[in-house]
């Protein structure tokens, strides 16, 4: 590829790439064209994450040591066939998003230097109803083995004490996000209830390593359970989307085995050896709208859960 523009052909249309010879990872040499090529390669898997949700996007015009902006509003300059959908802002006035929905539109929002590609936790049929919930593990530095531990105490709550089927994917930056899904069935409001009362009781039986404070002075070295993306109009890192960060990492869907592997680390994947990856295996969430939940009977069952522990404390 070179520096002029140039046209690709991407299913049935022809798309302008321009400047695809400009370095956007210096780290690692990659070129607006290798993340052209990263996008294409991996859309049969990023797409189905992008189906029917709200996206921003996060610019970077000169890679990512240049400046850089987020962007929600469709611009005017974008062409008719780029989908989109105006939905309702969460105080006056609604914003139109990039829906994307192909192949194509994903090239395009790429060559204008859409690098990493954030999305809402709910679809557009019914945008007050999220499909996902997500824990974000944000530790204090770059210990991954304290992710590894909280990951672990989440878990182990999840599936032992609500028999909720979890799923994890590191976030291509420092941390995890673990992620339910959910049914639809109730607005951000009791899903962000629901959430908090979960992280509260985790970092209350594991306050040396775990915490829920916002304030970063107050967190120490303990890693952070955040569930502020639990709300209209929120998004979260798209999985298989790329992150701004040296190496080009990946936000990949893991196994849960392998994160408890030390090797594991959340920038391990990377637009370089993702695709290897992939060869080997399946896509871990590949099933996961099968284990989609009721936050309203999990939030029975939390309750009772909450209920039995008060009275063995009380007796």
């Amino acid at each position: 590829m070179g520096s002029e523009k140039e046209k690709i052909k991407v299913g049935r249309r022809k798309i302008k790439v321009s400047n695809t010879d400009k370095i956007f990872y210096p780290d690692v040499n990659l070129t607006k064209g290798d993340i052209i090529r990263y996008y294409r390669d991996i859309s049969n898997y990023i797409l189905p994450y992008f189906k029917d949700r709200p996206l921003s996007m996060h610019r970077f015009p000169d890679g990512i040591e240049g400046k850089k902006f987020f962007q929600k509003q469709v611009p005017d300059y974008f062409p008719e066939w780029i989908e989109r959908r105006r939905v309702e802002k969460k105080e006056d006035g609604s914003v139109e998003h990039v829906l994307c929905q192909n192949e194509a539109i994903l090239v395009y929002l790429v060559d204008q230097a859409s690098l990493v590609m954030h999305v809402w936790l709910s679809t557009i049929d019914k945008p007050e109803y999220p499909d996902r919930l997500v824990f974000d593990l944000d530790p204090s530095g770059d210990d991954f083995d304290s992710v590894r531990f909280a990951a672990r105490k989440l878990y182990d709550f999840l599936t032992e004490k609500l028999e909720i089927t979890p799923f994890v994917k590191t976030t291509g930056s420092s941390g995890v996000h673990v992620v339910i899904a959910l049914d639809k069935s109730q607005k951000f409001d009791p899903v962000r209830k629901f959430a908090g009362q979960i992280t509260e009781i985790i970092a209350r039986e594991n306050t040396d390593k775990i915490t829920t404070e916002i304030s970063k002075e107050k967190r120490g070295k303990r890693v952070f359970l955040d569930i502020a993306r639990n709300a209209y109009a929120q998004t979260a890192v798209a999985a298989y989307s790329l992150r701004a960060k040296p190496g080009a990492p990946v936000a990949t869907p893991i196994h849960w085995e392998e994160l408890w592997d030390r090797k594991m680390s959340s920038r391990k994947y990377t637009a370089t050896n993702i695709m290897k990856r992939l060869d080997k295996i399946n896509d871990p969430w590949k099933d996961i709208n099968r284990h989609a939940i009721s936050v309203k009977k999990a939030q029975q069952r939390l309750e009772k859960l909450m209920n039995q522990e008060y009275e063995k404390v009380k007796d």
